[in-house]
């Protein structure tokens, strides 16, 4: 674990060292100014995200669970928000939403945000690199489901059980992936987000499929 976190990070830390470098040349164009802080906020973004997972990890395995400050959100907001940061973090995936209904409730925003993302980041990084991730949030009258498509390979049904536990990479043959690189933290939390809210999460192959009835 301590191996794969000290590798997840130098990448984002060396990307920022280097971007930080290279803004104190004198000579530096507008054009690259904007690259190089570009790739400053994406690296950023996805450093903090692997320490507020493991933040989160750690608290869950003191017995604390996850602390919620509840209060009126639009998903439709939050949703936008995550794909934000996302297309940050992975410029070359194409990512799309499409609300329907009435997506206006009474969550924490930030954990929601992080529960979403997470699942967006999950879906880029063992998606197909051709095909784009897709988001579909749905209010009705008795609850709010969220989908996230990312047209990835197929996860064998003995592992789907498996993804949402701490620490738990899956075996490249499982879903004919790469090695994984990833602390395996980001869908635990997804996954303690959802059930502090209430709701749960379910994984269809290659999507996840998250529900919250109304309060």
């Amino acid at each position: 674990f301590l191996a794969v976190l000290s590798h997840d990070l130098r990448a984002p830390l060396s990307s920022v060292m280097n971007s930080g470098e290279a803004l104190l040349h004198p000579h530096l164009e507008l054009a690259q100014v904007k690259e190089m802080g570009t790739r400053v906020v994406r690296s950023a973004n996805l450093m903090r995200t692997m320490v507020e997972d493991l933040a989160d990890y750690t608290r869950s395995q003191l017995g604390k669970g996850l602390r919620l400050s509840r209060q009126h959100v639009d998903l439709a907001d939050t949703c936008a928000w995550s794909i934000e940061v996302a297309s940050s973090t992975y410029p070359r995936t194409e990512f799309s939403l499409t609300t329907e209904g009435d997506l206006n409730g009474y969550f924490d925003g930030i954990r929601m945000h992080r529960l979403l993302t997470n699942l967006l980041l999950n879906a880029a990084q063992h998606g197909a690199k051709n095909q784009p991730v897709t988001m579909l949030a749905k209010g009705s009258a008795d609850e709010f489901t969220i989908e996230v498509n990312n047209q990835g390979p197929a996860i064998p049904e003995e592992a789907q059980g498996r993804i949402f536990r701490p620490l738990v990479q899956l075996h490249p043959d499982d879903a004919g992936s790469k090695p994984p690189t990833s602390m395996g933290l980001g869908l635990f939390i997804a996954c303690e987000v959802a059930r502090a809210h209430g709701g749960g999460i379910r994984v269809h192959s290659s999507d996840a499929e998250c529900v919250f009835r109304r309060s």
